[in-house]
């Protein structure tokens, strides 16, 4: 199975599957996989890019909103970045990158709400 270009590799298909987001179980009603999706990735190198993004992008979000707003921003992107997905993309689809965009433009739109305060770095980062 193949998703964007990328061969999907599973011991076991029908246990993957099973979480993976596929657009026939989104349409059957299985609205978990919006979810769990996101914490299956497809190989090690998506993993860690994954796993990089969160780590340069995941504090700052977290010390700005606090934790428990973090994870509501994360899971609620998470679920909207696999609802896009389902949309727009007719095959499998499987990792975290919504739940970072989210992360991504919840700190874009706090400095560009605040950048007066931060004075240079403000500026710098947008």
């Amino acid at each position: 199975m193949s998703a964007s270009g990328v061969e999907i590799k599973v011991h076991n298909a029908d246990q993957s599957l099973f979480v993976c987001q596929v657009n026939s179980g989104l349409a059957k009603g299985q609205v978990y996989r919006l979810l769990t999706a996101a914490f299956l990735h497809v190989d090690l190198f998506h993993l860690l890019v994954n796993s990089y993004s969160l780590y340069n992008i995941g504090p700052q979000v977290e010390s700005i909103c606090g934790k428990y707003r973090f994870y509501f921003i994360y899971l609620n992107a998470a679920i909207a970045g696999n609802l896009v997905s389902w949309v727009l993309c007719p095959t499998p689809a499987a990792g975290a990158s919504g739940a970072i965009m989210g992360l991504a433009g919840c700190l874009t739109v706090y400095y560009a709400r605040h950048h007066s305060l931060m004075g240079k770095r403000g500026k710098k980062v947008l």
